[in-house]
């Protein structure tokens, strides 16, 4: 068994998506890194969230805009080519070994990678069912009604549980349907001003639907993982989504000073919490809390966004997506399209027939075939077009053929049929009698 190292593997349409994928999703982080660097002081942190968000959405449309304008287009003209396969008599058969290509080697190691970190997105799936089966309700009615109140005046229309988990530390919230608010058994004992915080933040989450995004990119962090910059845009919208939350609390410079006063007494509590990488999004969650305290401190507002605005935005991600995904940004071209738009990887040599050999017979034999998008020769297409002598060869070439394969001719990353291939195999007895026959083809039979 050997690998196959030609270039050529590049033109698999497959690994052409994949890594076409891979470069613009580099190139739209890169700019949306740049842009927020430049406006990030003059914009909130619910509008740099968006932009992140839209991002994140745009990557995830551009390979299926990249499928449809690649399946709309027009083929290039088929043709047919000569290749010549001698074979000598001192030899009964000469198999070569299978080759391993490349781009399956590659593609193998990507999915294992990808099926690994969704396989690590379900555990968090389970873990987090299995923490929400021991929920429980609390009965603190004047706590309850508070929770009322707060769900309405920030306006959410879905039905909200507040429930109660002793082995929790940090409030987190989750759902999309049915959401739900959950809070450590030591709740009850904080004082009411900190209780009507933290659940607003939490509600704030639900409000934005942050739980649906957290999944959302998690799911498309694990579809591309190779590349680092969509983990670190995942990390700034968490971070993002957090600051938006805590800074539609703290709406004046006294509710500031509180708010991270209160952020800072919470958060030494929650020391020894063990991160169980829930498919949640909990208050306190580790090495951004600095940041998010010295935002509030400064009184970086969350300003809110007008549906012209989330309308002109889902716009803009729209044409974004198809300008980016309809633009191949890598994709090899065969040098040759005559000798490189298909390559063949398994050709068994046929077995000189018994009968030639003891009438010492020489000669060779034209076959003509379709190579198809799937590598292989298709047997109602295998034709003799010439053959001298006749009779002595014909059944242990086609035998030969008919097992033949071949990296698939590629179209606009599509693979595609190749008629009209044809293949010359010469018979001969000693290896000095390899000049070839007076009569032999020397060029495709049209």
């Amino acid at each position: 068994m050997e690998f196959m190292t030609s270039y050529t593997f590049l033109l698999d349409p497959i690994i052409q998506l994949g890594l076409d994928a891979l470069f613009k999703s580099a190139i739209l982080i890169s700019v949306v890194f740049v842009v927020l660097s430049i406006i990030r002081n003059r914009i909130s942190s619910t509008s740099a969230h968006l932009i992140l968000l839209g991002t994140f959405v745009c990557i995830a449309l551009v390979p299926i805009v990249a499928l449809v304008t690649r399946a709309t287009a027009v083929p290039l003209a088929e043709f047919g080519t000569l290749a010549v396969f001698t074979v000598g008599g001192e030899v009964s058969v000469t198999t070569s070994a299978p080759v391993v290509s490349v781009e399956l080697v590659l593609v193998i190691a990507y999915l294992v990678g990808t099926l690994v970190l969704l396989g690590l997105l379900g555990n968090s799936a389970r873990q987090l069912t299995h923490l929400h089966l021991k929920n429980f309700d609390i009965e603190n009615s004047e706590v309850q009604e508070r929770f009322v109140f707060l769900v309405n005046s920030i306006g959410i229309q879905r039905p909200v549980k507040l429930q109660c988990n002793a082995e929790i530390q940090s409030p987190l919230s989750y759902g999309l349907l049915k959401p739900v608010v959950v809070v450590p058994e030591t709740f009850l004992t904080w004082e009411d001003v900190i209780q009507t915080e933290v659940l607003m933040h939490e509600l704030n989450h639900i409000k934005r639907l942050d739980w649906l995004s957290l999944i959302f990119t998690r799911a498309l962090c694990s579809l591309l993982w190779i590349n680092p910059l969509m983990w670190i845009a995942a990390k700034r919208l968490h971070d993002e989504s957090e600051q938006a939350c805590d800074s539609a609390i703290a709406t004046n410079e006294h509710a500031r000073i509180r708010y991270a006063e209160d952020l800072l007494h919470l958060a030494k509590q929650q020391q020894l919490v063990i991160n169980r990488h829930l498919l949640a999004q909990p208050m306190f969650d580790g090495g951004e809390l600095t940041m998010r305290i010295n935002n509030i401190l400064e009184g970086k507002t969350s300003r809110g966004v007008s549906q012209a605005t989330l309308g002109k935005l889902s716009i803009a991600v729209l044409f974004v997506a198809i300008v980016t995904g309809s633009t191949q940004l890598f994709k090899i071209e065969a040098a040759s399209a005559l000798d490189r738009d298909y390559l063949p990887i398994y050709s068994p040599a046929p077995d000189y027939p018994t009968r030639a050999i003891d009438d010492e017979a020489e000669g060779w034999i034209l076959f003509s075939f379709t190579v198809t998008a799937s590598g292989i020769v298709a047997p109602a297409t295998v034709n003799v077009v010439d053959a001298n002598p006749s009779g002595y060869f014909e059944e242990s070439s086609r035998t030969a053929l008919l097992n033949f394969e071949f990296e698939p001719r590629v179209e606009n990353g599509i693979p595609v049929d190749v008629p009209g291939v044809q293949y010359l195999f010469r018979y001969v007895l000693h290896e000095d009698e390899n000049s070839g026959f007076e009569d032999e083809p020397e060029s495709p039979t049209q």
